[in-house]
């Protein structure tokens, strides 16, 4: 049985003249439940991806192995090779659709993107350092672009190098094209530089003291080649076309939550639990090894937190190609909810999923979730919507 979403009143709000605004709380949150958990866990799904035919293939970033699932037939085998060579991949970090039933597989250790069989075999590669630039591909769409938010990040001897910036290019590159294109900028929270991160034995040091919930604008890219942005200040939705028109969404209003000493204290604990990893690159910008640590636990003395949280973390887009925004809550809060907004830009509805939920991928009229137990082990559920 699918799930029925009912939207009732939306309220419009005074803002700029000739614009609207609309009241997000005046949409019923539409509480989901999954239709089914897969017969076999994880241990830590690093993307995922719906072939046309139904079957899943799942990125598993701790077992460097991609897996292709089925959830109705309970059927589980890892595909393709692991290590370093030619037709191998090493640590899958995500797992992207590309045109038909291939896929590109992020494989940080290697540092090259793999263009992947339904069936594992790799069948071309491309170096993640091209031109100077570093690829990090985090959505693609079904012309065989790559999508990306670019850094000021450089690598080198010295480690891992910052530079204080409040914007950023969302790139996107044709597989195979000699240029790369500028879709739009994103605003992101201004970073502190940095002389240089490294991990030696078991500590990190160098990392400039983190500055949790700061505004920032999130992207996500439908089939199509469509990309939504997620804009932080005035929170709104734009979608830019392939041909780089813009249809822009009014503005949603919606009361800031005040920050609380148990919202600090959580997420120093769950930072506490997230690992960094760093790889050494080889001639060209093939990978040369790397290594993983557990992030320490972040004094917070030190850390500087605003008084509120902002609109929203991040952005996915469905399969039917509406933008499904993450907004933030105190962590005490019953479960992920999301504003969901259709292709003119307008909010439509507000889901909730259940708590300890994360939203890892959809499907058509589905949306994958995964969940972890005592264990540490990651189940994946599949929701119908």
């Amino acid at each position: 049985m699918r799930t029925k979403f009912i939207v009732t009143g939306m309220a419009l709000a005074a803002g700029v003249p000739g614009t609207s605004v609309v009241v997000a709380q005046s949409l019923q949150i539409q509480e989901i439940q999954p239709s089914d958990q897969f017969i076999e866990p994880f241990s830590r799904i690093s993307g995922i991806r719906e072939l046309p035919g139904g079957d899943l293939l799942v990125a598993d970033q701790t077992e460097k192995a991609i897996y292709r699932v089925n959830f109705d037939t309970g059927s589980y085998e890892m595909i393709g090779r692991n290590g370093a060579g030619p037709g191998e991949y090493e640590l899958p970090l995500a797992i992207l659709g590309l045109p038909g039933e291939n896929s590109l597989v992020v494989d940080m250790a290697n540092m090259r993107l793999a263009v992947m069989e339904p069936s594992g075999r790799i069948i071309e590669t491309h170096p993640m350092m091209r031109d100077g630039s570093f690829l990090m591909p985090t959505h693609a769409d079904a012309n065989g672009s790559i999508y990306w938010r670019s850094t000021s990040v450089v690598f080198g001897a010295g480690g891992v190098r910052s530079a204080p910036s409040n914007s950023a290019s969302l790139l996107r590159w044709t597989l195979g094209k000699s240029t790369f294109d500028t879709v739009a900028t994103l605003a992101i929270p201004p970073r502190n530089a940095t002389s240089g991160i490294r991990i030696s034995g078991g500590s990190i040091s160098g990392m400039p003291a983190p500055r949790p919930f700061r505004p920032s604008d999130a992207f996500a890219v439908a089939t199509d080649g469509r990309v939504g942005i997620a804009r932080s200040e005035p929170y709104h939705v734009e979608w830019i076309g392939i041909d780089g028109s813009v249809v822009a969404g009014p503005e949603v209003a919606y009361e800031p939550l005040r920050i609380s000493t148990s919202d600090k204290e959580e997420w120093a604990e769950r930072r506490s639990q997230q690992t960094m990893s760093m790889f050494m690159m080889g001639g060209g910008g093939s990978g040369a090894g790397g290594i993983t640590r557990t992030l320490p636990r972040p004094n917070l003395d030190e850390v500087e937190f605003p008084e509120y949280f902002p609109a929203f973390s991040e952005a996915s887009v469905s399969y039917e190609g509406e933008l499904w925004v993450q907004r933030y809550q105190s962590y005490s809060a019953p479960g992920p909810l999301y504003d969901v907004f259709d292709s003119s830009g307008e909010l439509v509805r507000r889901v909730r999923l259940p708590a300890g939920r994360t939203l890892v991928g959809f499907g058509p009229h589905v949306l994958y979730a995964q969940v972890q137990d005592e264990d540490d082990l990651q189940w994946l559920e599949r929701y119908e919507i």
